[in-house]
């Protein structure tokens, strides 16, 4: 954990240097007045009149290599798709410009200089980009252009080898509603299906004592 946090602190170093330089490049320092790193579970603290970048190295991501959300002023109000996005994109309303940029730990752990060096910019690009126009302008001829005046090739996907990068799946587990001993643990997947189906009135019974495993226990079961 301690030489893996090393290299964590060594990629935000990169992407701080490369962040600020790139933005004063192309006339936008401005909007990296504050670099945050965020960690997951931990306070995220932003400066009220500050313009933020917040950066997170993350344990979900598998075969995208980074994600951008641009924030485009004090009144852009954000609905990320997860509760850690919502948590920092609602971290910025209220702020001047600015954004979030999602780094893959898995992947950047095989990733070359150049590699690490074309990312961090193509993520940036993306932010600059859209506050430019004032819009999302996804890979299109905005964030192209952007990737240019940064002095880098625009490339719309990596090519890094991501065979050795497992999927993450999330399990549940549930124990017989009788206490006779009998657990089962089962894929995210099929949860939703064993709950749809209960609220169809499908009704199974544990296999070990044949109590009745309804809704309520499904809808109970736990992560692992």
């Amino acid at each position: 954990m301690i030489y893996r946090e090393h290299r964590i602190e060594s990629w935000e170093a990169e992407h701080r240097d490369r962040i600020k330089w790139g933005c004063a490049k192309v006339g936008m320092s401005d909007v990296c007045e504050n670099i945050v790193r965020h960690n997951k579970g931990g306070r995220l603290v932003i400066p009220p009149s500050s313009s933020s970048i917040i950066l997170h190295y993350s344990d979900s991501m598998r075969t995208t290599r980074g994600r951008a959300w641009t924030h485009y002023g004090p009144h852009d109000y954000h609905h990320g798709s997860t509760k850690l996005v919502r948590e920092q994109l609602q971290a910025l309303h209220g702020k001047p410009r600015g954004g979030l940029i999602h780094w893959c730990i898995a992947l950047y752990e095989t990733a070359s200089d150049s590699d690490r060096k074309e990312n961090g910019f193509h993520e940036l690009a993306h932010i600059l980009a859209n506050l430019e126009a004032g819009k999302s302008v996804g890979h299109k001829v905005g964030w192209k252009s952007m990737m240019r005046r940064l002095g880098v090739t625009p490339k719309r996907c990596h090519s890094q080898d991501t065979t050795h990068v497992k999927r993450r799946q999330r399990r549940y587990s549930m124990a017989c509603p009788d206490h006779c001993g009998w657990s089962f643990t089962f894929a995210a997947a099929r949860r939703t299906r064993r709950i749809n189906d209960a609220r169809k009135g499908s009704v199974r019974t544990c296999p070990k004592c044949k109590a009745k495993i309804y809704l309520q226990h499904w809808m109970n079961s736990q992560e692992v």
